[in-house]
């Protein structure tokens, strides 16, 4: 596993999550380390990311730079392909609620690979596994082609669908027309 974590908020702020010796989730304060196991963790559950995640900023000082340096239409693609490459490039971290076992919280934001270890690790203790993008476009009501193709663009942009399920889903929804 590559990257680390980060408590951002509760108990445990500022400590780094990572992997351990025997490949289990720690939460590291100083000397001291917290394993997210079954044993400590009471329940969690996925909190939504701001739209953009951050990255949104970069793309926007990317497209001011381009567009300062090579001027005119010269600018404007080189603006869009560098914001282009900043999305694809780069997946927002995932934020996590954690309810410790003995009643402690703390909010954990995890690189995509450490969420997905801890997706397996703790997957009896979740406390709502969120609705498939499938079961959410059927439950809702018809919304217009042009309106459904940008929540599926954003749910991209946010890394919860990758570029084949977008496209995918974007081939159906043109097909209705």
């Amino acid at each position: 596993m590559s990257g680390q974590g980060k408590v951002v908020a509760g108990h445990y702020i500022d400590s780094t999550v990572s992997t351990g010796f025997r490949g289990d989730l720690v939460v590291q304060t100083g000397l001291m380390g917290r394993k997210l196991t079954a044993a400590e963790v009471a329940e969690w559950e996925e909190v939504a990311a701001e739209a953009g995640g951050g990255y949104a900023v970069a793309g926007a000082v990317g497209k001011i730079v381009a567009g300062a340096v090579l001027p005119g239409f010269m600018g404007k693609v080189a603006g869009a392909a560098l914001d282009a490459t900043v999305k694809s490039a780069s997946r927002p971290p995932r934020t996590v609620r954690v309810d410790w076992s003995d009643g402690k919280q703390s909010l954990i934001r995890l690189p995509e690979q450490l969420f997905t270890h801890l997706t397996v690790v703790l997957r009896d203790r979740r406390a709502a596994a969120p609705l498939p993008p499938d079961a959410v476009a059927q439950s809702a009501p018809q919304l217009d082609v042009a309106e459904q193709l940008g929540k599926l663009a954003g749910l991209r942009d946010l890394g919860v669908l990758t570029d084949e399920e977008f496209a995918s889903k974007k081939g159906e929804l043109l097909a209705r027309l």
